[in-house]
C-alpha cells in the first residue's frame, strides 16, 4: 500500500507550489487504470463483471489441467495447482515472462 500511495503523491514546493517533474504519476495514469480495472463493463454479454474479474476468469480457463473442459464448472484442486503454477512462472521467468513483456516496453519507450 505505501508503494501505491509514492507513486500517487504529489510533490510541493515549500511555497505550495507542485512540481510534476519530482512525481511519479503526475498525470494520475495508474489511479485511472485501476478505477478502470475494477469498473463494471455495462455491456449485456458480461453480466456487470469488472474488467479484473473477466481477465482472472480468462487466466483461469486457459491455465487450468485440461483447457477444453473451461465451460464444464468450477475449478478443482489440481486445476487451481496449473493455474498458480503458470501465473508463478509467467512473474518470474526472465525469458517469456512479465520481465520480458516489461523490456519490451522500455525498449518501446526509449528515444
Amino acid at each position: 500500500m505505501a508503494l501505491l500511495a509514492k507513486v500517487s503523491g504529489r510533490y510541493f514546493a515549500q511555497d505550495g507550489k507542485e512540481i510534476c517533474r519530482r512525481e511519479i504519476d503526475p498525470n494520475q495514469v495508474l489511479a485511472v487504470a485501476l478505477g478502470n480495472l475494477v469498473t463494471p463493463i455495462q455491456d449485456g454479454s458480461f453480466k456487470g463483471q469488472a474488467p479484473l474479474e473477466v481477465i482472472i476468469d480468462v487466466i483461469a480457463d486457459v491455465n487450468r489441467l485440461d483447457p477444453t473442459k473451461a465451460y464444464e464448472g468450477t475449478l478443482n484442486r489440481t486445476d487451481y495447482a496449473f493455474v498458480s503454477e503458470n501465473v508463478v512462472d509467467f512473474l518470474t521467468n526472465k525469458e517469456r515472462g512479465l520481465e520480458q513483456f516489461y523490456e519490451v516496453i522500455r525498449q518501446g519507450t526509449k528515444f
